[in-house]
C-alpha cells in the first residue's frame, strides 16, 4: 500500500505567526480590517488565537499586503507534536525585517500515513 504525505497545520502556531507579520507591518488590526473587507476585526482577533484560520482569499490579501508568501505565514506539525522551531526572519511591507521565530513551512519535514 502506497503512502499518503500529509502535512497538518497548527492554528495556533499559525495565529502567532500571523500576530508577528501584522504587529511588525505596522498596520493596526482595524486598518487590516478595512483593507480586507471585514465585517469586524475579531476575525483577525480569531486567526491571530488560534481559533480560527483566514480563508485562502483573504491569506492571498494578507500575503499581498505584507509581502510575504503565503506559505510563510503558515505553520505546520508533525504527528507527534513535536515542533521544527528555528529562527526566521519575514520581510514586510516597509523593507524593514522583523524576527517571527519559524521558518517556512517548505523548509519543514512532511510525514507518512499508512
Amino acid at each position: 500500500m502506497e503512502k499518503i504525505r500529509f502535512i497538518a497545520l497548527d492554528p495556533v502556531l499559525t495565529g502567532e505567526r500571523i500576530e508577528c507579520v501584522i504587529r511588525g507591518s505596522g498596520y493596526s488590526v482595524r486598518e487590516i480590517q478595512e483593507i480586507l473587507e471585514l465585517l469586524c476585526p475579531q476575525s483577525i482577533y480569531k486567526w491571530m488565537h488560534g481559533r480560527s484560520m483566514p480563508s485562502i482569499d483573504n491569506l492571498y490579501m494578507l500575503h499581498r499586503l505584507f509581502n510575504v508568501h503565503m506559505e510563510d505565514m503558515l505553520v505546520p506539525r508533525d504527528m507527534s507534536g513535536c515542533w521544527h522551531w528555528r529562527e526566521g526572519i519575514l520581510p514586510v511591507q516597509n523593507g524593514e525585517k522583523i524576527r517571527c521565530g519559524m521558518l517556512p513551512w517548505h523548509h519543514m519535514k512532511t510525514f507518512d500515513f499508512m
